[in-house]
């Protein structure tokens, strides 16, 4: 369960960061 939880987590803030472009550049 616990791997399932996190492949989600990780497609969340994968999701939410192709959505805010100023957020790739902030990390790049």
């Amino acid at each position: 369960m616990s791997e399932v939880v996190e492949l989600t987590i990780e497609g969340r803030i994968a999701t939410m960061t192709l959505n805010r472009p100023e957020v790739l550049n902030t990390l790049n």
